[in-house]
């Protein structure tokens, strides 16, 4: 990626870069690998699997067993052993084996079983209402598209965090970077401070510019002490994402420094509709709508009928074995119908799913041309302060050089304290400027990232 480097005009800060520099790339690099939020957006995809196996428990083989006995005045009124394996499948066909030894001197006839007991296997079939799909299948389709939508969301997560870091950071070095303009000030003015009263000693200077000089180096001192403020300020704000494996938290270090270099990027890339189309939250959307589909094939399935049938192949077992002796005509079947007349509910139901599905189809193309807009936004602003942070840079040239002229005459004693002090402001709210502008460029640059997940 292409960078460009401007660098102001100030004097390197001794002793603070005993603590190291502290890059933009190490900084973020330990913000994916150990922030708590990192954590969490991981935490997204292990939650559309859970959804997903918890879906897929919906087609589990179920096993029901059970026994019910009656004991009066010495005599088994009954003893009820039923159990049932349910295998249900994809296409609304449920397998079913099953195992009834029924007994008791108050027996219900009904109920009779042979001596070794019945066993019992056969199919469940949905006709009607189900036959396409059902609450178990729309389940299951839903949860697979979730699963997709848990890792589009971590990616969203992630993204929201790296640019919240980034901006800190850029502020961060942005008050550095003043701290270092207010420091060279404070040098400009001692040295002046010191001159000035040797000149009053030699005669060459009335004593009243030494209080001059002596306020002008007062007030660079209080500018330095509120930079220094700030930039302790963004240091602690910095500290809020800087994490070790194990959410235990980090503080930075109070020598550590970012670089000098002002450097941001340039090539930031080609806009276009396919970034729109493949934005995480344009994705996320689409998933939703492809959700609601699902949802709303279910309404329409149940306008129709309800109609089951069932067929249980039934048999004595002998010495365990459920087909000896089989015959066909040993069987039991079932079925049954309801329908509601009226259906009103069923349509009420297709009707709002119908309803929600165009509500979320708008808030797609509404994400849709808020992406656009505001990268276009963006990306103008990013050209426009790239502009403005040149014009600043060739500024802070000329200033200088007009300061560097007044501190000459001032040497020879052709220039006033008040001159040399106006010449040195001016050059110091140039660099200040730059700096602002400088902030605005890596934020702008930052969100533009943000924006299209380019980061």
């Amino acid at each position: 990626m292409k960078n460009i480097t401007l660098i102001l005009f100030i004097l390197p800060l001794f002793g603070l870069t005993q603590g190291g520099i502290f890059t933009y790339e190490e900084f973020v690099k330990i913000v994916r690998l150990h922030h708590p939020i990192a954590y969490q957006s991981g935490l997204q995809l292990e939650k559309g699997k859970a959804y997903l196996m918890k879906a897929k428990g919906g087609f589990d083989p179920k096993l029901d067993a059970g026994i019910d006995q009656k004991y009066f005045k010495d005599n088994m009124y009954f003893s009820h052993l039923n159990s049932k394996l349910k295998v249900p499948t994809w296409f609304g066909i449920t397998a079913q084996a099953g195992y009834d030894n029924n007994e008791g001197v108050y027996l219900n006839p009904e109920f009779n079983s042979p001596n070794n007991g019945l066993f019992n296997a056969g199919l469940s079939i949905t006709l009607g209402k189900g036959l396409f799909i059902d609450e178990r299948r729309a389940e299951l389709k839903q949860a697979k598209i979730y699963l997709n939508s848990s890792a589009l969301e971590q990616k969203i997560i992630l993204n929201r965090l790296i640019f919240n870091a980034s901006v800190t950071y850029w502020k961060w070095k942005s008050t550095y970077l003043k701290l270092q303009v207010y420091r060279e000030a404070i040098v400009n003015a001692e040295v002046r401070l010191g001159g000035v009263k040797q000149s009053v000693v030699f005669g060459d200077k009335p004593a009243i510019d030494t209080v001059e000089a002596k306020i002008i180096l007062q007030n660079r001192q209080l500018n330095y002490y509120q930079a220094e403020f700030d930039f302790n300020s963004m240091r602690q704000k910095m500290n809020v994402y800087l994490w070790q494996a194990g959410f235990i938290p980090l503080e930075l270090d109070s020598l550590s420094i970012p670089n000098l270099e002002m450097t941001y990027d340039q090539d930031l890339g080609f806009f276009n509709d396919s970034l729109i189309e493949n934005h995480p939250e344009v994705l996320l959307y689409q998933n939703k709508i492809e959700i609601q589909k699902i949802d709303n094939r279910l309404q329409k399935e149940s306008l129709k009928p309800t109609l089951n049938l069932s067929y249980d192949f039934i048999n004595e077992p002998i010495e365990n074995n459920p087909f000896v002796d089989a015959n066909l005509n040993n069987y039991k079947w079932g079925a049954t119908f309801s329908y509601p007349l009226f259906i009103r509910k069923e349509r009420a139901n297709i009707r709002l799913s119908e309803i929600k599905l165009k509500e979320i189809g708008a808030n797609n193309e509404l994400k849709k041309a808020s992406i656009k807009y505001k990268v276009q936004a963006i990306d103008g602003n990013i050209k426009n302060l790239a502009n403005q942070l040149k014009v600043a840079n060739e500024t802070i040239v000329n200033y200088n050089q007009l300061f560097i002229s007044e501190n000459t005459l001032f040497e020879i004693g052709e220039s006033s304290v008040f001159m040399i002090n106006y010449r040195e402001s001016a050059y110091i709210k140039s660099q200040l400027k730059a700096v602002e502008i400088y902030e605005k460029l890596l934020s702008n640059t930052q969100e533009f990232k943000y924006q299209l997940f380019t980061e």
